[in-house]
């Protein structure tokens, strides 16, 4: 339960004397209303390791470091303290036991603008991007009930720069087995939004499936596959002054999980081939709300995120 106190200590986001509302996971003052509902489905009671680990992440993401190099060091001191440290491997700010569940984070929906470049630069860029490091943006994760996986984790790696285990990487990748849909990704510049959609095989399409994308995507007709040209990509910061236009570009999907909140439902990572790895992918973006035609039309593979 929430618990009020009585604060006589002024502070930038507390008046003093104001009333404060502490949960396990949150606290709110009653003078500063938060741009979020007071609690968290299922913040009440019992949090696990796994959901207090991603209410950090989300909270220090939120403060949008401008350096690359700083964003894994940063919280070093803190994943060392985690309960997971001494049971899992830490793997860019995810951890091995819960790596699926974790892999399905999203920018946070108030600033996923379709036309802002969340990547870092290149020479910059040292979290894969199946990471949420790889981009100077807030994320978060949705509730997920029912967690039933659909994907066999086969390997995950990360290359580790000095000593210290829970600092910077140097890339890394996530092997995994499952079903693989092609699909086709379309932008609206007018609407700002993203959809995905899948041409069945008597060439019909599937209604059209918003999801959020890791910021601006562009179409990209250079890369590894050219019989699926152009491709969606995540765009860098080279192309921060350019607006992007309408397009409809090839990508595909992972269904990761099937999850039940308020109906039985898929969700599945956004994916597109790497620019400059032969054979391998990179994430692009996470979907939600899938139907079951989605798992259906793909093809199971395995494959390999960088």
């Amino acid at each position: 339960m929430f618990s009020g106190v009585a604060s006589s200590i002024p502070s930038p986001a507390l008046s003093p004397g104001s009333l404060i509302f502490e949960c396990q996971t949150h606290r709110r003052s009653d003078d500063t209303p938060p741009p979020y509902p007071l609690v968290y489905p299922g913040t009440l009671g019992h949090v696990s390791d796994e959901r207090r680990w991603r209410l950090i992440v989300q909270s220090y993401t939120s403060r949008q470091l401008s350096f690359a190099s700083d964003k894994l060091p940063a919280v070093a001191g803190i994943v060392s303290l985690m309960p997971q440290a001494t049971r899992s491997r830490y793997l860019a700010g995810l951890w091995s036991h819960s790596l699926l569940e974790d892999l399905l984070w999203n920018v946070m929906p108030s600033s996923a603008r379709s036309t802002t470049v969340m990547t870092y630069r290149f020479e910059e860029q040292q979290s894969p991007s199946w990471s949420w490091a790889s981009l100077k943006q807030g994320v978060l994760w949705n509730e997920m009930h029912n967690f039933e996986p659909l994907v066999e984790v086969l390997d995950a790696q990360c290359g580790v720069i000095g000593l210290n285990a829970f600092g910077m990487v140097s890339g890394g990748h996530v092997t995994l087995r499952g079903r693989l849909t092609p699909c086709r990704v379309t932008h609206s510049y007018q609407k700002g939004q993203h959809h995905a959609y899948i041409v069945r095989p008597d060439g019909t399409r599937s209604a059209q499936q918003w999801f959020l994308g890791d910021g601006m995507l562009v179409a990209s007709t250079s890369g590894n596959h050219p019989a699926l040209q152009p491709v969606a990509r995540r765009a860098t910061p080279q192309m921060e002054n350019t607006l992007p236009g309408d397009f409809d570009a090839a990508a595909a999907v992972l269904s990761v999980a099937r999850v039940k909140n308020w109906r039985i439902e898929h969700v599945g990572l956004v994916v597109s081939w790497s620019k400059t790895r032969p054979g391998y992918i990179e994430r692009i973006g996470l979907i939600m709300g899938l139907s079951t035609e989605w798992f259906e039309q793909g093809e199971l593979t395995v494959i390999t995120l960088l």
